[in-house]
């Protein structure tokens, strides 16, 4: 199928050029109304819009989700960093360890793991002995805290990602049903030009109609 741009295109000649004097006089003569024309002048004009709304929100959505995906992996590698230090600390202490999950949390899916990694830091800073080696890493308790903070920034930056996101394929929406009923009414005026303009042919080329 055609792109979106390859189909308007089509639907631009053909609306345009019926609009120019000597071939709208042969129309209009024939019994196609102006109202008719203004219809899908503005039709026209709304898809242009909507086509430039939705590359617009398009762009948007991809600057949102790749600043997502960068915080989110800032995030994962201090996890990662940290996670590693505590399994270490309590590979022999299975009391702390069942308190505590020193695996590796699944990076996806990604709201399940904003919650855990978030839930981990909340339970090693409640745990002394964890808190007392990450110490000697410069791991305190005021840059754990620093961490759960990223962690929120970068789950709110999810929210707004799936925010744009959406508003992307609403316009995407939006633009498809517009194209298509410029199309149908685009069609509608070919078939009628072919009509008026038979003895024309001349004519029916500037609205992009192939004479064989």
């Amino acid at each position: 199928m055609n792109s979106i741009e390859q189909r308007f295109t089509k639907a631009n000649i053909v609306v345009n050029n019926i609009s120019a004097p000597i071939v709208k006089a042969h129309i209009l003569n024939f019994g196609v109304k102006q109202e008719f024309i203004d219809k899908c002048v503005e039709k026209k004009d709304e898809v242009n819009n909507l086509i430039s709304n939705h590359n617009s929100k398009k762009q948007e959505d991809s600057i949102a989700y790749d600043n997502f995906m960068q915080e989110q992996e800032r995030c994962n590698k201090k996890y990662l960093s940290v996670q590693k230090m505590v399994k270490l600390c309590t590979r022999h202490d299975d009391n702390i360890s069942s308190r505590i999950v020193t695996s590796i949390i699944p990076y996806s899916p990604a709201n399940k793991w904003f919650s855990r990694v978030g839930n981990f830091y909340i339970k090693i800073a409640s745990e002394p002995t964890v808190m007392e080696y990450l110490k000697m890493f410069n791991i305190t308790p005021e840059v754990l805290a620093s961490y759960s903070e990223e962690l929120m920034n970068a789950r709110r930056s999810r929210v707004l990602a799936i925010e744009k996101r959406g508003k992307a394929e609403d316009f995407a929406d939006k633009k498809n049903r517009a194209i298509a009923e410029l199309e149908d009414m685009c069609y509608e005026l070919v078939t009628l030009a072919r009509i008026a303009l038979q003895d024309s042919p001349q004519l029916l080329e500037q609205l992009g109609v192939v004479i064989k």
